[in-house]
């Protein structure tokens, strides 16, 4: 069975970038971010939304694991991401949520740094004044879950080779 690698942490993080890119470098598959997908179709998120994409983003990894013979699957968040960004805009939170999010675990989380710039999108990025805060939230609940990850930073070619490293030393039977 792939192992599943969730990329995680505040936006405009590079976690997209570096999806792409260590999908390539291992040859194998990355999942999008299914909020991002549903913000374009509707046009906004509300609380009412959180399950809907919730499911959303299961159904995507879901459909990516079928018939994946390669190692890794790299997600370009998860659950945990949806999660918190419900608790943060809406105050949603809910004993179902929390199973809902141990029930979809990574094998291995890449918590991006927030030692980028962050970049505006028009659409979904709007939280630049608070990345400090919501790193401290990334990285919380995976220290609080108890939940392995590595913590990604360095620009470009150094924040690939950085998760590369990681990977690499977490599972040791992995080749680039």
């Amino acid at each position: 069975m792939p192992r599943k690698i969730v990329l995680i942490g505040p936006e405009s993080t590079a976690k997209t970038t570096l999806a792409k890119q260590l999908a390539a470098h291992f040859n194998t598959s990355w999942v999008p971010e299914f909020s991002r997908h549903f913000l374009d179709v509707k046009g906004t998120i509300e609380a009412s939304d959180v399950w809907s994409i919730l499911y959303g983003q299961a159904a995507w990894e879901n459909a990516a694991f079928e018939g994946l013979e390669k190692s890794l699957l790299f997600c370009d968040t998860d659950a945990l991401t949806t999660q918190i960004y419900a608790a943060h805009y809406y105050a949603v939170a809910s004993e179902q949520i929390e199973a809902f999010v141990n029930s979809r675990r990574g094998d291995f989380y890449l918590l991006c740094n927030i030692d980028l710039p962050w970049v505006a999108d028009g659409k979904q990025r709007d939280l630049g004044h608070l990345r400090a805060e919501m790193f401290e939230r990334f990285q919380s609940e995976l220290l609080k879950r108890n939940w392995p990850f590595a913590l990604i930073q360095g620009e470009a070619d150094a924040r690939l080779a950085a998760a590369v490293l990681a990977l690499q030393t977490y599972f040791p039977d992995l080749s680039s």
